[in-house]
């Protein structure tokens, strides 16, 4: 079974604060033009995205380079009000309870092996992003506006899939979902 965890892209949504609205326009219709077509303005922080490792800090790290390796595999579903027992696992969707990532959390993944982790929220910090540049120092990258963790629990370990669009940018819009 797949199972989707991600959020709709569609005109008018919710954009990080601060951010520029995006639009999804239709310009060509079937009735007018034979065939349909849209124009999206957006910027990468819209809906389900991954950041870069270069999205607040000097590391190289365009979407474009990633290799789908690293942003496929093993994953498990854990609460950040628990301490990370490292277990080789490189991918975690983590349930944040409050706004900002728990410090206690953050420091036992830091020291682990995780490469990715995928938030249902639109951030793991607020300005300014000490939470976030402290991931990305260590390699970890961020997997934002997730949904439907809930449809997860029970589950003990699945597949997980983060696809980007191939973009030379510090992060990307991406498709994410799990296979069990």
């Amino acid at each position: 079974m797949i199972i989707d965890l991600t959020m709709l892209i569609e005109d008018g949504m919710a954009v990080y604060e601060g951010d520029p609205e995006m639009s999804l326009t239709e310009i060509n219709t079937l009735e007018k033009d034979g065939f349909r077509n849209h124009v999206l303005t957006t910027n990468m922080h819209v809906g389900t995205h991954v950041d870069g490792l270069s999205h607040m800090s000097v590391i190289k790290d365009d979407i474009s380079d990633i290799k789908l390796e690293h942003l496929i595999g093993p994953a498990k579903l854990v609460s950040d009000q628990m301490i990370y027992e490292d277990d080789g696992t490189e991918m975690l969707l983590v349930d944040m309870l409050t706004d900002t990532l728990n410090e206690n959390f953050l420091e036992s993944i830091l020291k682990s092996q995780v490469k990715l982790i995928v938030i249902e929220k639109d951030s793991v910090d607020k300005y300014p992003y000490s939470i976030h540049k402290r991931l990305f120092k260590k390699g970890i990258r961020i997997v934002e506006n997730a949904i439907g963790f809930n449809r997860l629990r029970g589950i003990e370990t699945f597949m997980l899939y983060v696809i980007p669009l191939k973009i030379k940018a510090d992060s990307a819009l991406c498709r994410v979902f799990v296979k069990k």
